[in-house]
């Protein structure tokens, strides 16, 4: 499931970076970890000017960075970014981004709205915001998350528990609502209601006004 959802992503930003834009794009990518959603991006596209490849762990980013390196790109960066945090005092710039995409992160947030709005202000006006997360099945749990990443401490610490009553993953019309409060006003999710049996997750796709 996480694997199907990562590539789709993928597939997602090779469309939005070939058909959307005339010109190689700049991309964040919010919470990459060891590198595995970089990966399923670059077997869809290299049409970058630049890739800046962040996570809140240091390890992680050097894990990152040393196995993308192999495999020669010039046009990528690595930054430490807690993306619930002030961007000003990480440097990270605003507007800097044609797109954000963040791979199974978002969900480890203390809340989420806050983070969205910091992924807002990194993508420049009519920029694209490509969320790829695992959902819960309606009007339950998803039991293997549960009893797996729910046995962590932090799993269950957050602070937005209106729009996440039973856990912490949530389904899209929950992202909607996250979205809507940070001021995002178009967006759209992929399975979403239109594939029936695809209950495990998801993109949500979100524009930047402009």
């Amino acid at each position: 499931v996480y694997g199907f959802y990562s590539k789709l992503a993928g597939r997602a930003i090779a469309r939005i970076a070939e058909t959307q834009f005339d010109r190689p794009v700049t991309m964040v990518e919010v919470g990459a970890g060891t590198g595995n959603g970089t990966l399923n991006v670059l077997d869809r596209t290299s049409h970058f000017e630049r890739y800046v490849v962040t996570d809140v762990s240091k390890a992680l980013v050097q894990r990152g960075r040393r196995r993308i390196k192999k495999l020669g790109h010039d046009f990528f960066e690595y930054r430490d970014l807690d993306i619930s945090g002030d961007l000003a005092a990480q440097d990270m710039a605003a507007g800097q981004a044609d797109i954000v995409l963040a791979v199974n992160v978002l969900h480890a947030t203390n809340d989420l709205v806050p983070a969205l709005r910091n992924a807002k202000k990194l993508l420049a006006p009519g920029g694209w915001f490509v969320i790829a997360e695992i959902a819960p099945p309606a009007d339950s749990i998803y039991r293997y998350m549960e009893l797996t990443f729910g046995l962590l401490n932090s799993y269950s610490k957050y602070d937005d528990p209106q729009l996440r009553p039973t856990g912490a993953i949530v389904r899209a019309d929950s992202w909607f609502e996250a979205l809507k409060a940070a001021e995002f006003t178009a967006f759209d999710a992929i399975p979403g209601d239109r594939a029936e049996g695809l209950d495990r997750g998801g993109l949500v796709i979100a524009r930047a006004d402009g």
